[in-house]
């Protein structure tokens, strides 16, 4: 059975499109994953941990074969394949690979919470995703994306770039 994903990317360390072009070339290399859609990239400023460079962010959607469980493990040996290491809660990253929809379950649980639960509150997680699917509507909010949007504080949007 082939799901329907939505997976935000960043990146604020090296290379940052170098980083997030190595992501789509190593999911592409996936026989369960078929990547539909590639948002355009936004320049972001970093969130909790406001010391560091800012973040090249887009979102894709995909189809795939790869339960939840088995996508994430996968995403997360990707993220350290390519050199992702685990520091501090909001640190600098390589890249960062995170399920933001799986269809449209609710999944709350110790290792895994989709969709991502703070999705509502961040541009730069919600402007890549109107681009490419702007009628997705957020199985728990009830709302589609460009709703969320617009609920959005003006700093939220003063913080997203197009790249």
């Amino acid at each position: 059975m082939e799901h329907i994903v939505f997976i935000g990317m960043g990146s604020n360390k090296g290379d940052k499109i170098s980083n997030l072009r190595k992501a789509l070339t190593e999911l592409n290399k996936s026989p369960k994953i078929d990547i539909e859609k590639i948002s355009s990239w936004y320049r972001t400023a970093p969130k909790g941990y406001v010391y560091q460079s800012w973040f090249i962010n887009g979102a894709i959607q995909i189809k795939t074969a790869f339960s939840v469980y088995d996508l994430l493990k996968f995403l997360k040996n990707l993220e350290y394949k390519m050199g992702r290491r685990t520091s501090f809660k909001n640190a600098p990253r390589l890249i960062d690979l995170d399920i933001l929809f799986y269809d449209d379950k609710v999944i709350n649980e110790a290792e895994i919470s989709v969709p991502h639960p703070r999705i509502p509150k961040r541009a730069f997680v919600l402007v890549p995703l109107a681009e490419i699917n702007p009628e997705l509507i957020h199985p728990v909010t009830g709302k589609r994306v460009v709703q969320l949007i617009n609920e959005l504080p003006d700093k939220e949007l003063n913080n997203i770039l197009p790249f």
